[in-house]
């Protein structure tokens, strides 16, 4: 797999005094910001080594760019199906900011010489923005790799890889494209040919859980929906709130109390044959489809959601907003499910992932 340099555009962090609004309103005010000099363009064109320290640990990747024939041609694997509204949106924010403001993450099998170059680099040069977040109590920062040993090294070793699998930005992959298709006369094919990546090897990412809560008991009693659950799976009451320890096993709150749910035997047997089964797919289909009568769980506004990294208490702390909701904790997809499912050309349900770190709009810019 190639990957491209170009000229980043960086924000200029004397004029920035909050990091957490700055950023966090970069995505629609980009070219306000770039008009009054909160950008500036690096002198020369290269790869860019981006860090980001968490309460739980560092996590390092390279941002570049992907030829869009990547994507067309199979070595760009997507686990997701897009929506077409939600193209849209992304395709008209890219044209009105000119530019890309946050990377596609794509995630590919850890290679040794990829680590050793990162960890040179971090060594031997200091970054060139170190950003710092106090709303997640987070630290953003940026190595230029410009042309020399470190930036062959990198190259030559993604050239070894022959496939990524995208992990967070379908939407924005499929906005690229439309772009590129397009007859744009303002930017040239080659600008619109190269879609802005930041590329992060597995063992560098965290798949959590993305879990439920739903609006359910103005349709059905709560009673009622243990009886229809107890249908399904195998049910024990908790002492305390609690996340599933395992595939196919999930938790409930319902009405103060925590019980541990495993679909049972009769369930599963009917998959057998299923290449990947995953719990999302038999939610969808036993609890929200046969229980809940939700048939669009794209769409539904009964249903919410809560990324796994807000624990058992973001479960609570939003069942606790209405007496008509419940909560369920799932347990996370692995990443052999992930690729299993991205290489057979086949989608996850919905909201199947949560993938930790986050990377930040604004931090290093590709304009088109």
């Amino acid at each position: 797999m190639d990957i491209f340099p170009f000229q980043a555009v960086y924000p200029n962090l004397e004029l920035i005094a909050s990091a957490d609004s700055f950023f966090g309103t970069v995505k629609s005010k980009y070219p306000d910001y770039a008009a009054n000099g909160f950008f500036h363009k690096s002198s020369k064109e290269g790869l860019y080594l981006y860090e980001i320290q968490t309460a739980t640990g560092f996590y390092s990747g390279i941002i570049g760019c992907t030829h869009i024939d990547e994507f067309t041609d199979g070595k760009v694997l997507k686990h997701e199906k897009t929506l077409a509204y939600k193209e849209q949106n992304m395709m008209q924010l890219v044209l009105h900011n000119k530019a890309m403001v946050k990377p596609i993450l794509l995630a590919y099998e850890m290679q040794d010489k990829i680590n050793e170059t990162i960890n040179i680099i971090k060594s031997e040069s200091e970054p060139s923005l170190v950003i710092e977040f106090d709303d997640h109590k987070e630290v953003h920062s940026v190595w230029s790799i410009n042309v020399g040993e470190n930036m062959s090294a990198i190259t030559e070793a993604f050239q070894q890889l022959d496939k990524f699998y995208i992990a967070d930005g379908h939407h924005r992959a499929a906005s690229a494209k439309a772009i590129y298709d397009a007859d744009h006369t303002l930017y040239s094919k080659e600008s619109r040919s190269k879609i802005l990546s930041i590329y992060v090897s597995f063992d560098q990412l965290k798949i959590y859980d993305y879990n439920r809560v739903l609006e359910v008991f103005q349709s059905i009693s709560p009673v009622a929906f243990m009886v229809e659950l107890s249908k399904c799976c195998n049910l024990k009451r908790l002492k305390g709130a609690q996340k599933p320890r395992s595939k196919y096993e999930m938790t409930f709150y319902i009405q103060g109390i925590w019980y541990r749910a495993k679909w049972k035997n009769k369930v599963l047997k009917k998959y057998k044959k299923q290449h990947v089964l995953l719990d999302t797919e038999l939610l969808n289909r036993y609890i929200l489809g046969n229980i809940c009568k939700i048939t669009n769980v794209r769409d539904d506004k009964r249903i919410s959601y809560v990324a796994g990294i807000e624990g058992t208490a973001g479960i609570i702390a939003e069942v606790a907003k209405s007496p008509v909701r419940l909560g369920i904790c799932l347990f996370p997809v692995t990443k052999g499910e992930l690729k299993s499912v991205a290489e057979a050309g086949l989608v996850l349900p919905p909201k199947s992932t949560w993938f930790e770190p986050r990377i930040k709009n604004g931090i290093v810019v590709r304009e088109l």
